[in-house]
């Protein structure tokens, strides 16, 4: 496709008339955080299927080529293709420069135009964060959450319902901030006692995710509401394309997003990610109402939100105990433990006969002990990744492992791994099972070791390392890789 063929189809206007929105709601003065202009970041807006427009950005790859957009997003540069490489490559960092990387939604049209450019905020705000000093949460600490505690999650649910009755209260005309600092003290002593069942790295993970993922979704949010308001007129191409003078459903997205405090937890749901996206930006808005400078003490290295609410609420433990039975009483507590022991027992005994479906089926057996190589990087469909609990998941569709000189890939057959012992477990047909060590044909009933390179292939199986140990025992073949 060359220049003179370029033309914008409805989903990449539409894109297009979102990121113009964005920057003029920055322009117009949206108070989101201080020192953050998504209009000056570089964005990258891709369409799975192919073809993608990068923005903003001074110095795009030779593949891309400058196309006239139309509207006030300054240079546009569009590829048309695949853009499996540089949407690798997209996790921050394109030619040198931090980019947002964006896709564009399915179909022709996007969902919820709100919806898209509160995506777009929180891309651009991801950036800044990390000049801040604030970074995600290491990955896979999420994988080992206990999910199915009971008392995590009754306790997490009433941690939830607390704070959406403290941003009620806030949102009323009139309300000063001592009415609202006794609830946000009840939030802490039920954090306080929810917390006191996990360990030291999951309360830190918990922290590191409200600063990172919550934080994003305030300033998200603050942008949504902004834009919302009566006062506020949208860009002409915002008006001429949806017809609306405004972000009417930005509330309602705010609105949604603040309902699911109600209900997090519940039978885990949301328990081990979306807790700390709702309970972060739920934080960060209370903190607005208790302490309107707040910001400016995230720049104290270790400071969480829960220091800055205690801090801002004149939170004392030694009345925690009294809070945290005011809270259970209004909220019904003792009923929704029972509910959740209830669930926590089915839902275990559900997930060991998963697992015991799996291992009961015919076929080969191969144990892969990956105890002595470092992980080095994993692609897998997390939908299809049913946990079994803190430390063991099926894979049910794909998933591919490295490590460094070692990969292991599984499409379509049930994979057990085991993080706990970094190991993973399959059972594959013997049929079409190709198994080589060191480029010779090997039986998988052979032990030894191999020093070049192991190869086993076969249907919806691919594995190759470069040494370690076979070892057969009882129709079991247990590979251990070194390198």
């Amino acid at each position: 496709m060359s220049p003179s063929d370029f033309g914008l189809t409805q989903d990449e206007t539409e894109a297009l008339v979102c990121l113009r929105e964005l920057t003029a709601l920055a322009r117009a003065g949206a108070p989101v955080w201080p020192g953050w202009d998504p209009g000056l970041v570089p964005f990258l807006l891709y369409k799975p299927s192919g073809n993608a427009f990068l923005v903003n950005h001074p110095f795009p790859p030779a593949e891309f080529y400058e196309v006239n957009a139309g509207g006030s997003l300054g240079r546009v540069f569009y590829y048309h293709g695949e853009l499996r490489k540089l949407r690798r490559a997209g996790s921050g960092e394109i030619n040198g420069f931090e980019t947002a990387v964006v896709p564009i939604a399915f179909g022709t049209g996007l969902e919820r135009s709100e919806v898209f450019l509160a995506r777009l905020a929180g891309e651009a705000f991801h950036i800044h964060q990390r000049s801040l000093g604030l970074f995600p949460p290491l990955a896979g600490i999420a994988d080992a959450y206990p999910d199915l505690s009971p008392e995590n999650n009754a306790l997490g649910n009433l941690e939830g319902r607390v704070l959406y009755e403290a941003l009620a209260l806030a949102a009323q005309p009139g309300v000063a901030r001592e009415d609202v600092a006794p609830l946000a003290r009840g939030v802490l002593a039920v954090r306080q006692a929810r917390q006191k069942g996990l360990s030291w790295e999951m309360v830190q993970y918990e922290q590191t995710a409200e600063l990172f993922d919550g934080l994003t979704a305030y300033a998200e949010d603050r942008v949504l509401t902004f834009g919302a308001q009566p006062s506020h007129k949208a860009t002409p191409e915002w008006r001429d394309f949806f017809g609306r003078e405004r972000l009417e459903y930005g509330q309602q997205e705010v609105a949604r997003r603040r309902e699911r405090l109600n209900t997090i937890n519940r039978h885990g749901q949301g328990a081990a990610v979306e807790h700390f996206v709702l309970t972060g930006a739920a934080i960060a808005h209370l903190l607005d109402t208790l302490h309107p400078k707040w910001p400016a003490r995230l720049d104290q290295t270790g400071t969480s939100l829960t220091d800055l609410l205690a801090e801002a609420a004149a939170f004392q433990p030694a009345a925690a105990p009294e809070l945290l039975a005011a809270a259970q009483a209004r909220h019904a507590y003792e009923a929704q433990y029972q509910d959740e022991r209830e669930f926590a027992a089915a839902e275990a005994g559900q997930r060991e006969s998963l697992l015991a479906s799996v291992l009961a089926q015919p076929g080969r057996r191969f144990v892969f002990d990956l105890s002595a190589v470092r992980l080095t990087g994993s692609d897998f469909d997390p939908a299809s990744a049913e946990r079994i609990d803190e430390t063991r998941r099926v894979h049910r569709k794909r998933c591919t492992f490295f490590y460094r000189e070692t990969m292991l890939d599984f499409r379509g057959v049930p994979v057990v791994e085991d993080r706990a012992k970094r190991s993973l477990l399959v059972i594959v047909p013997p049929r079409d099972l190709e198994f080589k060590v060191d480029h010779a044909p090997y039986s998988p009933s052979d032990g030894g070791r191999f020093h070049q390179r192991l190869e086993l292939t076969g249907p919806g199986v691919k594995v190759i390392a470069s040494s370690g140990a076979v070892e057969y025992d009882e129709g079991t073949v247990y590979i251990r890789i070194e390198r």
